[in-house]
């Protein structure tokens, strides 16, 4: 697949990689996802300092995460990750946004400009996202984005726990679109540094 852009700006946002100052807004992106009804779903992100100063250290070595900024105020807001998948030729995409942000669409502008990138620049032939169903929050933007449920199944392989260690039960599914699905959908290009 072709080599990645380092930057990308939409309308409202800056979709750049992490750097070790961003520590503080990934701890706010942290707690909030933490004390979402939906972060139980997700692997669990660290919160005190320590641990996100070095969650983020390791984000910015990693080419397959990306922060979500706004332009204006150049906060992070989301959390965006997009690597190869088992299948040749697909992509998984994964997004955890500040729940600030997931009303006004700055996920699905978000996600659009990364769905984009992974179609027309890395050569895609398939995206996948893989979330819990009940977390309608973070299914809702891939829906705006065309992407349709392709299977569903047992959340268990999320290797997720509840409060006692046992493996937490909930219905996982996986959205998926194509290239040819992005080819008759496609929204203009974003633009990239």
């Amino acid at each position: 697949m072709a080599q990645t852009a380092s930057q990308f700006e939409t309308e409202r946002l800056v979709i750049r990689r992490f750097t070790a100052e961003d520590w503080a807004d990934f701890q706010k992106l942290a707690l909030d996802k933490e004390s979402s009804e939906g972060g139980k779903y997700d692997h669990p992100f660290p919160t005190s300092e320590e641990d996100c100063r070095g969650a983020v250290e390791h984000l910015s070595t990693n080419e397959r995460f990306w922060a979500v900024c706004l332009k204006d105020s150049h906060s992070v807001i989301g959390l965006l990750a997009l690597g190869s998948a088992d299948d040749p030729g697909t992509l998984e995409l994964g997004h955890v946004f500040h729940t600030g942000f997931t009303g006004g669409d700055h996920d699905t502008e978000a996600l659009g400009c990364m769905v984009d990138h992974a179609f027309a620049d890395l050569g895609a032939e398939r995206i996948i996202c893989r979330n819990a169903e009940e977390w309608t929050v973070q299914l809702a933007p891939l829906r705006k984005l065309g992407m349709k449920v392709e299977s569903q199944g047992d959340g268990t392989d999320f290797l997720q726990r509840t409060p006692d260690g046992e493996p937490m039960e909930f219905v996982a599914c996986t959205m998926a679109m194509t290239r040819e699905e992005w080819l008759q959908g496609r929204p203009s290009r974003p633009s990239s540094e």
